[in-house]
């Protein structure tokens, strides 16, 4: 009788056992599969996130172009006074009296000491190397001292280069060292920025243009990239007034001078953020 009593308490504690079991596996089962379907949920939500074929960046690229012709509206001048003489005392007075009659010029013609810088000041001892037959040897020969003073004269006022030069030549020792014609800074700024803008709204029609032909919109500008380029031309002017130069005895006439016009180009590389138009079939951009 307690054989049987003892066996069924066995069976009833063994079955409830197994029913807790049970229980507690269909709870983690429900569990996974609320975690599989949040996982889903949320995996669908994040595809919202990725960008569609319909908002990919489309570009349109156009090159605006201008291009003009300029003078140069400045002459720079090196005026070299170059002295040589046995003695270093005689050289150095022989340069000091040629540089201030040079001095003296540019007042006469109004030229502003600001526009002039000294480039080079030098004193050296000069020899020349001669060959020496009888022995096969050259052999340095001394000739003096020479005082270099080479000045830049920026010459605003081009009709002065002329009147310039005629006075530079009354004196032996006084030389021509370069005549550079050049851009000014204000003037090279008005040309870029005029050019500039030509580009800009050159790009811009061409855009324009474009899009109504292919039906698009123009949202954006994506990015700008300018190239700029300079051509030169050359034209024949002569700087120096009718009146010839009277070297001493000798009439010199005046030479003629070079000068450089430019052609300067811009290129602006623009690229434009465009889309379909609503309801327009017409192209798949």
């Amino acid at each position: 009788m307690q054989i049987r009593i003892k066996l069924k308490i066995f069976i009833f504690f063994y079955l409830l056992i197994n029913l807790l079991l049970l229980s507690k596996s269909s709870l983690n089962l429900i569990n996974n599969k609320k975690s599989i379907s949040e996982s889903m949920v949320l995996s669908l939500t994040n595809l919202d996130q990725f960008p569609k074929e319909n908002n990919i960046e489309h570009i349109l690229s156009i090159t605006g172009k201008a291009s003009d012709t300029a003078d140069t509206d400045i002459i720079k001048i090196g005026i070299k006074v170059e002295t040589l003489d046995r003695s270093l005392l005689n050289s150095y007075r022989k340069n000091t009296n040629s540089s201030n009659y040079i001095t003296k010029v540019f007042k006469k013609l109004k030229i502003p000491l600001n526009n002039l810088t000294t480039k080079e000041y030098n004193m050296v001892k000069s020899t020349r190397s001669v060959y020496n037959a009888t022995n096969n040897m050259n052999t340095e020969i001394f000739e003096g001292y020479r005082i270099i003073n080479e000045i830049e004269i920026t010459l605003i006022d081009i009709n002065k280069t002329g009147k310039l030069i005629e006075e530079a030549m009354k004196l032996d020792h006084v030389l021509i060292s370069k005549i550079n014609f050049e851009y000014s800074k204000k003037l090279n700024k008005e040309i870029s920025k005029r050019l500039l803008q030509q580009a800009a709204i050159d790009a811009s029609e061409r855009a324009k243009t474009t899009a109504k032909a292919l039906d698009l919109n123009i949202k954006d500008v994506k990015s700008i990239n300018e190239q700029g380029s300079i051509y030169e031309e050359r034209r024949t002017i002569s700087i120096l007034t009718e009146a010839p130069i009277y070297h001493g005895a000798t009439n010199i006439t005046g030479p003629v001078i070079y000068s450089e016009r430019y052609s300067l180009s811009v290129n602006l590389a623009v690229n434009f953020i465009i889309s379909k138009k609503n309801n327009s079939n017409k192209y798949e951009v």
